[in-house]
């Protein structure tokens, strides 16, 4: 029964710290609103049409990446003060520069078959428009190369999915709830899949490293070959629009995705299986064979 408390209050923790950062969003979106709004009094306009026309104003798009940003570094904040990152345990793992070689090709090569295969289910993308807004300006551009990597790699790689691994679950578990929450947290039709895959594959790369760095590069290099491709062909929205010829699309697609499973395979030949620790609520770490004794005690108990 006891077992059964500690297994509802792991999801209870994941959903809480999603729940925690949309408040955050909103919190920060309330703030742009304020100040577009003030800003458009103070040019002489009505209350009421300020507010009807914060929304569609292309202010609000462009002053977008300052409010994820706020959201984002006060996320940080949160799970750093309230202890829900391990610090020592997600950044102490020595590693490889073979590692990194291996890992940021990996992801890029699997982002890119992903994208072809998100290109041709074609879900509907509800925030394009606020995307392609937030790459014309600084701000917006940091939050997605740089804060979006490390908040969510923090959270749901550190908090979610470490935690999970730290309490006993099976790899599988951990790496495939962190990916669906993961997914889930876009809530937008067009990156949900793409995400759901993509944090699997960054799951494994925490869980195999013991490490969040190899997870939040690549995370990076992801979001910001996205940006940079976004500058590089300003009226192409697709893949198709670029590679025109869809044989040489699709056969690169497989290509990437072989290389990914090479790159895997690879890695995990070369990077020691990490060995499992566990804990209980508010307890220290303790070793498999006491945790195993404990469930035992636990059960018989119940």
């Amino acid at each position: 029964m006891y077992i059964n408390l500690i297994k509802f209050k792991e999801m209870k923790r994941a959903i809480f710290l999603m729940v925690i950062y949309f408040i955050f969003s909103m919190i920060a979106g309330f703030f742009q609103a304020g100040y577009l709004i003030i800003r458009s009094l103070l040019a002489g306009g009505h209350v009421l049409e300020a507010m009807s026309n914060v929304q569609s104003s292309p202010e609000m798009i462009s002053t977008l990446g300052w409010a994820m940003l706020l959201s984002q570094v006060v996320m940080i904040w949160f799970m750093w003060h309230y202890r829900y990152l391990k610090p020592v345990k997600d950044f102490g793992a020595k590693l490889s520069w073979k590692v990194f070689l291996l890992a940021v090709p990996m992801v890029v090569a699997f982002g890119y078959s992903l994208n072809c295969v998100n290109e041709w289910i074609s879900l509907p993308n509800i925030v394009e428009a606020q995307l392609n807004g937030m790459v014309k300006s600084v701000p917006g551009v940091l939050s997605i190369v740089v804060g979006a990597p490390l908040m969510e790699e923090l959270m749901f790689r550190g908090a979610i999915e470490g935690h999970f691994l730290r309490q006993g679950k099976s790899p599988l578990f951990a790496i495939l709830v962190s990916g669906l929450l993961f997914g889930l947290y876009h809530m937008n039709p067009a990156q949900i899949p793409f995400a759901f895959l993509l944090g699997c594959l960054l799951g494994w790369l925490y869980y195999r490293t013991g490490s969040l760095w190899p997870s939040i590069v690549c995370h990076a290099v992801n979001n910001g070959l996205a940006v940079i491709l976004s500058f590089v062909f300003v009226d192409k929205d697709n893949i198709s629009d670029i590679i025109t010829n869809p044989a040489l699309e699709w056969g690169l697609a497989l290509a990437a995705l072989f290389v990914t499973a090479l790159l895997v395979w690879v890695m995990a030949r070369i990077v020691k299986k990490p060995e499992p620790v566990m804990e209980l609520e508010g307890s220290e770490m303790i070793p498999p064979r006491i945790m195993k004794t404990v469930e035992t005690t636990e059960d018989s108990l119940s």
